[in-house]
C-alpha cells in the first residue's frame, strides 16, 4: 500500500521527478548513440512519444519499451523532417543576416517581417514533435500543420516560446540538477500545450496512434 499524506505526496513527487531524468537521459543517450546528427530527431520523437502517453491516461507505461518501439519506428521519418527543419531555419538564419547588413528601408522592413518568420519558426518546432509523436503523417504534412498552428494560434505561440526560453534560460543557470530534466522537462510543458489543440483538431488531421 502507497504512503498517504506529506509522506505520500513526497513519494509521488519523487517518482516522477525519476521517471523525468530517466527519460531524459534516454534521450540524451540515444541521441548520443546517433552522433547527435542521425540519433537527436527519433531521440527527440521517442521522448515526446513517452510524454504523451504519460499525458493521456498511460502514466504507468514501461518508458524504455515505449521509447525503444517508438525510436525505431519514427527513425527514418524524424531524420527527413530534421533535414526540412535544417534547410528552413538556414534559409531564415541567411535572410535575417542579409537583411540586417542594410539600413535601408526595404531592407528595414524585409528585417522585421524575416525576425516574425523567425518566431513562427521557433514555435513551429514547438509544435513538430508533438505531432510526430501523435499523428502518423508524412514529414511535409507534419511540417505544414505545425507551421499553421504557430502562426495561427499567437496566444500558444508566445507559450511555447516563453517555455522554450524558460528551460533555456534555467538550464543555464543551475546546468547539474536540470541536466536531468531539462529535455523531458521541457516535452512534457510542449506537449501539454499542443494536446490542448490537437485534441480539437483529430477529425481534420487524422486519426491519432
Amino acid at each position: 500500500m502507497q504512503p498517504t499524506g506529506l509522506l505520500g505526496l513526497f513519494y509521488r513527487v519523487s517518482e516522477w521527478v525519476t521517471r523525468v531524468a530517466y527519460l531524459n537521459l534516454l534521450w540524451i543517450g540515444f541521441s548520443l548513440a546517433g552522433v547527435v546528427v542521425v540519433g537527436f530527431m527519433p531521440a527527440t520523437t521517442a521522448m515526446f512519444v513517452v510524454v504523451r502517453h504519460w499525458l493521456t491516461d498511460d502514466a504507468d507505461c514501461s518508458v524504455f519499451p515505449v521509447f525503444w518501439a517508438a525510436f525505431r519506428k519514427e527513425f527514418a521519418r524524424s531524420n527527413l523532417l530534421g533535414l526540412m527543419l535544417a534547410a528552413l531555419g538556414v534559409i531564415t538564419y541567411v535572410d535575417l543576416h542579409f537583411f540586417m547588413s542594410s539600413h535601408t528601408l526595404m531592407f528595414q522592413v524585409l528585417k522585421f517581417v524575416t525576425l516574425g518568420i523567425a518566431l513562427i519558426y521557433l514555435a513551429t518546432i514547438g509544435y513538430v514533435f508533438p505531432i510526430l509523436a501523435t499523428y502518423d503523417m508524412p514529414p511535409w504534412r507534419v511540417l505544414v500543420v505545425s507551421v499553421f498552428l504557430g502562426g495561427s494560434r499567437p496566444i500558444r505561440t508566445v507559450f511555447i516560446l516563453l517555455a522554450c526560453a524558460s528551460v533555456a534560460w534555467l538550464s543555464l543557470a543551475f546546468p547539474m540538477p536540470l541536466f536531468l530534466v531539462n529535455g523531458s522537462g521541457a516535452a512534457l510543458l510542449l506537449t501539454w500545450n499542443a494536446l490542448k489543440v490537437l485534441k480539437k483538431m483529430d477529425a481534420r488531421f487524422g486519426q491519432q496512434r
